[in-house]
């Protein structure tokens, strides 16, 4: 077959492979309304409202979710609600993310001169739980993987043109990922200018035609490595010599209007509204910002865990098997790429490697910024999770390649070792990332036929559905107590604390009192909260509230919302009750 022939059926193989492999893994999803990744009920329930304006109207919570939300993702939203509901669109965007970034990351493959290589490296990817998992959803996260996977790619082949417009792609989508990649885009083009720099003699001869020489900075492909394209000087140069040209304007033109971009998203267009961020001296001796709250933000994770644990372990194992599993597995890897990096082989070409000497010494830099300046840049592992994903996927097909030439694996063997890997990943991406929430249907169909202005409350854990199914404004739920921002949460922590002393009150009219202060509509009572091993536990709820709860209802048998004769229930249906308070 001919050689370009043969990487297009390769090409055409990994893509009709990772749209059989989604369609298997949720196909639960696709196939219930129900069915969504959790964080759809933080992110996108909101957006519900570009179809119905009436819906959470004056909504604090959908405010704030509409304020973190990047513009890019808003806008992928904005223009899929007009053909169907923005919840369920999340599954349609995680297809395409999906097999965007198995195209991606074949190329990544193909790097190192070898098609089989670029096969691999997707089944390889089928096998990670970390991509789906993060992918799920089709939130801001997601993004990351096929965008990041694309600008290595192409800074692989040194086309930083198309490297930069990836980048303002990521400034729209994804921030820490944005910084990740401009850091490396800034490395790489350095590095690039250094190596012309030292390799220019003392006197520069005039290159014939006035064309530049290879791997000169001002042109596409930025490579000490790489010859570039002959043509016409467009531009004088700069003071230090270098020559400008139009296309290294072009290719810097996007760069800088990411740049500007994710500076008026998070530094200009900021809002008082929700405060600062919260600093180390400010989570200080807080319980809810440690595992045992919201977000276990503080002790931050060692680098060595988020090398050699974390990229292994999502919705593998949470217990304390969690580290020897994932030491085992990074041990195993490591040996393998020791025996095949040792190997003499000749269908690899190990210069595929390159892009990651840059984006891993971006990522590195950027972790000890980000802790440094925990929360300011948001949690540090984001800027390590994603790029340490794809280098340990484009490491084991490289070391499964090696291994296929070095013990002279026939086609069928190949052929075997990839089916067996794509069905494997079908099984193992099995409901990743998913949730099934259908229990509440009822009580969904319940919220959707009351006033579209109606506020309700009831258990956060419970009201998460009610937003985004029933679609309806809560007072307050679990994905949106966020302890992010200082004002935020100070409001959010002083509504909790006065929902649960009103929920677990022996007393009638405090319950009144508390719906009176907040005009609530709606109290939704989930029986199970009330009984004595929920409530004698502090995993009732997360810190600091468990303690509070175990301590409201100690000596306490009777509970105002149980009772039906002051609080007739206008609706009941699997241990849930509601009744109207105004």
């Amino acid at each position: 077959m001919h050689k370009s022939r043969k990487t297009l059926f390769c090409l055409i193989f990994t893509l009709v492979a990772a749209t059989v492999v989604y369609l298997v893994a949720h196909w639960s999803a696709l196939t219930s309304p129900y069915v969504i990744n959790d964080d759809v009920r933080q992110q996108i329930y909101w957006m519900q409202s570009w179809t119905d304006p009436e819906l959470f109207r004056d909504d604090p919570l959908s405010r704030y979710a509409r304020y973190y939300v990047p513009w890019g993702v808003q806008a992928v939203y904005a223009i899929g609600s007009q053909v169907m509901n923005p919840v369920q669109l999340t599954k349609v965007v995680t297809a395409v993310l999906f097999v965007v970034t198995a195209g991606f990351l074949f190329g990544l493959g193909r790097l190192f001169k070898d098609d089989l290589t670029g096969v691999l490296t997707v089944c390889v990817f089928f096998l990670f739980g970390t991509f789906l998992d993060r992918m799920a959803g089709g939130l801001s996260r997601g993004f990351v993987y096929p965008l990041m996977a694309g600008y290595a790619y192409f800074l692989g082949r040194d086309n930083i043109t198309h490297a930069g417009i990836v980048l303002l792609l990521l400034s729209l989508f994804n921030p820490y990922a944005f910084l990740v990649c401009l850091a490396t885009h800034v490395i790489f083009i350095a590095h690039g200018y250094a190596n012309t720099l030292l390799a220019r003699p003392a006197a520069q001869p005039s290159t014939p035609s006035g064309t530049r020489e290879a791997g000169h900075p001002g042109c596409l492909h930025v490579s000490a490595n790489t010859p570039c394209a002959t043509r016409p000087e467009t531009a004088g140069r700069l003071k230090t010599g270098l020559p400008v040209s139009l296309s290294t304007l072009a290719a810097a033109a996007p760069v800088v209007l990411g740049v500007a971009l994710v500076a008026l998203k998070y530094a200009v267009f900021t809002s008082t509204e929700f405060g600062d961020v919260v600093t180390l001296s400010d989570m200080s001796g807080r319980i809810e910002y440690t595992d045992s709250g919201r977000y276990g933000i503080i002790p931050v994770p060692s680098i060595w865990y988020d090398l050699v644990v974390s990229p292994w372990i999502p919705e593998l194992v949470y217990s304390s098997w969690e580290v020897p599993i994932g030491v085992l597995i990074f041990v195993s890897t490591l040996a393998a790429a020791v025996w095949a990096l040792r190997q003499d082989t000749r269908v690899v070409d190990l210069t595929g490697f390159r892009v990651f000497f840059y984006l891993l010494t971006a990522s590195v830099l950027l972790y000890a910024a980000a802790r440094v300046m925990l929360m300011k840049m948001f949690l540090p592992s984001r800027y390590l999770e994603f790029s340490i994903g794809v280098f340990y996927c484009v490491l084991i097909a490289v070391c499964m390649r090696i291994a296929i030439e070095r013990f002279s694996l026939g086609r069928t063997a190949i052929a075997l070792i990839a089916a067996g890997m794509v069905a494997g990943g079908a099984v193992r991406l099995h409901n990743v990332g998913l949730w099934d929430y259908s229990d509440g249907a009822d009580l969904y169909r319940f919220m959707r036929s009351t006033p579209k202005t109606a506020l309700i409350a009831g258990h956060p854990a419970v009201m998460d559905n009610i937003t985004t199914f029933g679609t309806r404004k809560a007072f307050v739920t679990y994905e949106m107590s966020h302890t992010w921002y200082k004002r935020y949460w100070n409001d959010i922590r002083s509504k909790t604390f006065d929902f649960f002393r009103a929920y677990y009150s022996e007393d009638p009219d405090l319950v009144r009192e508390f719906s009176r202060k907040y005009g609530i509509d709606y109290l939704v009572v989930r029986e199970e909260d009330f009984e004595p091993q929920v409530t004698q536990g502090k995993s009732v709820y997360f810190e600091p509230f468990g303690s509070y709860i175990e301590d409201l209802v100690k000596g306490r048998s009777n509970f105002a919302v149980l009772d039906a004769k002051e609080f007739p229930p206008v609706f009941r249906d699997n241990r849930i009750r509601i009744f109207q308070v105004r």
